[in-house]
């Protein structure tokens, strides 16, 4: 007997190990969005094997907690048996030779994920016509009869309301317990409802300006994302064409897609040219006059920048974020760059350099039509590399702020000019009456494509010290709780209610009133002696 079955094994060791790895992958394969979860026996078994019968696949979904019924499900012949060799192998059907898919080295859980993802992304573009379709019963169950030998691939032609149905690759026969052949056969593939993951993908488009990355603009523009399962962007997600969603930019430079409904798996996100096919990482692109390449993230020099994004969904985690760039360093048509506006501001006294406590703003305004200065909104980039839009731009006292700013024209490729002045809180221009400070530095400044950046140096010179205190080198011999008791004065810039924060310089006593005194009887007492000399 064991000689028997040693010849067996020998005879038809190939397909003995595929079928059995097709068999297992309930407990090999729990990300893999194309093989079964489990595949059963239940049918006609035989052996010695039985070239002329025939064989079923019978498919159940499982409870999800969702309505089993209606689903329909599409039946799709993608290899034959041959047996020309003496033994049992797979050749595949003329239509899918163009997926080199080899069904007889399919030796892990992976390579049949791989392989069933290759071929139903082929059946999908030529839109073959299945074998058969059935829909399931009221508890989820299809059944395929009266099937030839072969390998078959079942994939979920509508949703309805269960969900999405894992695809399945199987064949007809299996191997039972190392002996017997099986020729009923039945799968068990995952279901995944409306609680499936979503992966949301945003597109930023940037500028390289010498070793600075800068955002750039697109008029109108449409980028193609599509999700993957391998890392080199080989195999679409669902079929080509299929995993591909559009992220229209205009006059921004960014853009967001979500993916939603997606089983547990393992994606990887490409830009796509529009016919699906994968744009490689750091890999120089040319379109429309533009030279350009794609990052995965946004920082120029990161490591995994040249590495698709991946995600992993599972039951722990339902949803996922990437963000891919593109790089360009000679901008398309239909393009414009953005220039910087680096805002100086100072605070003096007597000449001399102060720090006060008042918070101080300013706005970039551009004349219209009629001549009348509008407020514009700018782009800044914080400390922490968050960009975000404003009206009103907060200065750092005695240091420097950057703004960027559209440039001219219907694409960026001409002068712009803008005025930059001192405001409130709210964008107002001061009141340079009631203003505690005397304000120079306003004006115009130009930003071009030849000269992107510009420079205003506002400066604020405080007209009266009552109340607010200069810097002074000068040592005093007073405590620092002295010097912040003494520390008291009026209203500063911007309209804030704050105080200086300088060194006190000056006498609390009325020095001012005393001197105005003397200077009084010192002219009264001349004017009693002249008397006197006349007399």
């Amino acid at each position: 007997m064991r000689h028997r079955c040693l010849k067996k094994t020998k005879k038809y060791g190939m397909v003995m190990v595929i079928l059995l790895v097709i068999s297992m992958l309930a407990a090999t394969v729990k990300t893999g969005v194309m093989a079964a979860e489990g595949v059963g026996s239940g049918g006609r078994m035989s052996s010695p094997y039985d070239a002329e019968a025939e064989g079923s696949i019978t498919v159940q979904l499982q409870d999800i907690k969702k309505n089993m019924e209606n689903v329909q499900l599409a039946l799709y012949k993608v290899g034959v048996i041959d047996t020309s060799q003496n033994n049992i192998r797979f050749a595949i059907v003329e239509e899918l030779k163009n997926t080199n898919v080899d069904l007889n080295r399919l030796t892990s859980g992976d390579d049949v994920v791989k392989a069933g993802e290759m071929l139903e992304s082929s059946i999908r573009s030529q839109q073959m016509k299945p074998l058969k379709t059935v829909v399931t019963n009221e508890a989820g169950q299809a059944v395929f009869p009266s099937l030839e030998q072969g390998m078959y691939l079942i994939r979920q032609e509508t949703k309805g309301s269960y969900g999405t149905v894992q695809t399945i690759l199987t064949a007809i026969p299996q191997i039972e317990d190392g002996e017997h052949w099986l020729y009923d056969v039945t799968a068990y593939p995952k279901g995944y409802g409306a609680e499936a993951g979503t992966i949301e993908v945003t597109k930023y488009l940037k500028y390289l300006k010498g070793t600075t990355l800068v955002e750039a603009k697109a008029k109108d523009e449409t980028y193609y994302i599509g999700l993957f399962m391998d890392s080199d962007g080989t195999i679409p997600y669902r079929g080509k064409g299929e995993n591909v969603k559009q992220v229209r930019i205009q006059n921004h430079s960014s853009g967001t897609v979500v993916f939603e409904d997606l089983p547990e798996a393992v994606y990887y996100i490409y830009e796509t040219d529009a016919q699906g096919n994968a744009i490689p990482y750091r890999q120089e692109q040319e379109k429309d006059g533009g030279k350009w390449y794609a990052i995965a993230g946004e920082n120029l020099l990161a490591e995994n920048g040249a590495i698709a994004p991946e995600i992993r969904l599972d039951e722990d985690k339902k949803s996922g974020a990437a963000a891919i760039s593109n790089v360009y360093y000679e901008l398309p048509d239909g393009f414009y760059n953005l220039g910087e506006i680096s805002i100086t501001k100072s605070v003096t006294y007597n000449g001399e350099m102060i720090t006060a406590k008042d918070t101080f703003y300013a706005g970039v305004f551009k004349r219209d039509a009629s001549g009348e200065e509008v407020l514009m909104t700018v782009e800044q980039t914080e400390s922490d590399g968050v960009r975000s839009e404003r009206s009103v731009i907060t200065l750092n006292q005695n240091g420097k702020v950057t703004v960027e700013v559209p440039l001219g024209g219907e694409d960026g490729t001409e002068a712009a000019t803008y005025i930059v002045r001192e405001t409130d809180e709210n964008g107002r221009p001061v009141d340079k009456a009631t203003f505690p400070y005397t304000v120079s530095g306003e004006g115009e400044v130009t930003v071009s494509p030849e000269n992107p950046e510009g420079e205003v140096h506002l400066i604020n010179a405080l007209v009266d010290s009552d109340g607010y205190y200069e810097e002074s080198s000068e040592t005093t011999e007073s405590s620092e709780e002295e010097k912040r008791n003494n520390n008291t004065g009026t209203t500063g810039g911007g309209g804030s209610n704050t105080r200086s924060g300088s060194t006190k310089t000056r006498d609390d006593n009325p020095i001012g009133l005393y001197a105005a005194l003397l200077a009084g009887a010192i002219l009264a007492g001349g004017v009693v002696m002249r008397r006197r000399q006349r007399k």
